[in-house]
């Protein structure tokens, strides 16, 4: 037999999970409009960089190197918090597995690129979690 928690703690869950979830979206869409132009679509295996590429550090790239992942992963805890399906729980750590691998790419190509003045940013900046890592 299934785990089915109480009726008030569903409630919680879901309400708890619909903040996470706007939340995630809203930092998601301010890191996307931080970057400007300056947002280009990779592929899972190659980062590209405008010519003129600008390093963007202001506004949620401030907190973290990688917001918009940070801001997709806390929206799908929510979505698992509010769907209690399988297939959310596995598109968030599938998400999580690809995601990590993708920003570690995008660190090496932006430290080849900037050099020096990356280096100072990740030394003033954290990885994927504000405060933490």
């Amino acid at each position: 037999m299934p785990f089915k928690p109480p009726a008030a703690y569903l409630i919680l869950f879901k309400i708890t999970g619909l903040v996470l979830f706007i939340a995630g979206i809203i930092f998601t869409l301010w890191a996307r409009q931080t970057l400007g132009r300056m947002w280009g679509i990779s592929t899972s295996r190659e980062v590209k960089l405008l010519p003129d590429h600008q390093l963007v550090d202001q506004g949620p790239y401030a907190l973290v190197r990688h917001p918009m992942y940070l801001g997709w992963w806390i929206a799908l805890l929510g979505m698992t918090l509010i769907y209690w399906t399988w297939i959310v729980l596995i598109m968030f750590v599938f998400s999580l597995y690809v995601f990590y691998q993708r920003a570690q790419r995008e660190e090496a190509v932006l430290a080849d690129h900037f050099g020096e003045r990356w280096q100072a940013y990740v030394q003033r900046s954290k990885f994927l979690i504000p405060w933490i890592y």
